[in-house]
């Protein structure tokens, strides 16, 4: 259901749950699933606690797989605060130990605001040159209202994970 952009630094405590289920119908693989996750955090003024519920799925055939999520987001600290996000990917696999990918994500931060939803489409590539080594590298831009500041914003990452 997602990560916390908030850094936990406080003693309270955080609970997830993850429910999946998988089945094969001859080359094609699907997945189906719910997850959850609730966070307190802070203490008084600044206290938020972050309650996510989502469902996602996938279906994979051969070199070509679908993701998909959407999660119902709230902090019952503030009670107006209701919005939500979802996630869709399909990506291409031309050659082992390379992906390309493309992403559409949407948020709707607060439900109650009409020009507060954001679109973001993205492309990815991710390469494993050796074992335990990959290299991604991807670029996203956002659509928004246009009177929001992250409207048309373009966000590149290069990133190299090593996996330990």
């Amino acid at each position: 259901a997602g990560s916390d952009a908030l850094l936990d630094t406080d003693l309270r405590r955080a609970y997830t749950g993850r429910i999946e289920g998988r089945a094969k119908i001859t080359r094609l693989f699907l997945h189906v699933g719910a997850s959850g996750y609730f966070n307190a955090a802070g203490y008084g003024a600044s206290a938020v606690e972050t309650q996510r519920a989502g469902l996602f799925a996938g279906a994979s055939l051969g070199r070509i797989a679908y993701l998909t999520e959407v999660d119902d987001v709230r902090d019952m600290a503030a009670k107006s605060t209701h919005g939500y996000v979802a996630y869709n990917e399909l990506s291409f696999v031309p050659l082992r130990g390379l992906q390309i990918a493309g992403t559409y994500e949407f948020q709707d931060p607060q439900m109650q605001i009409r020009e507060d939803g954001l679109h973001r489409v993205g492309l990815d590539i991710s390469w494993i040159p050796w074992p335990l080594i990959e290299i991604q590298c991807g670029a996203r831009t956002i659509f928004a209202d246009s009177q929001n500041p992250r409207n048309r914003l373009m966000d590149m990452v290069l990133v190299l994970h090593a996996f330990l």
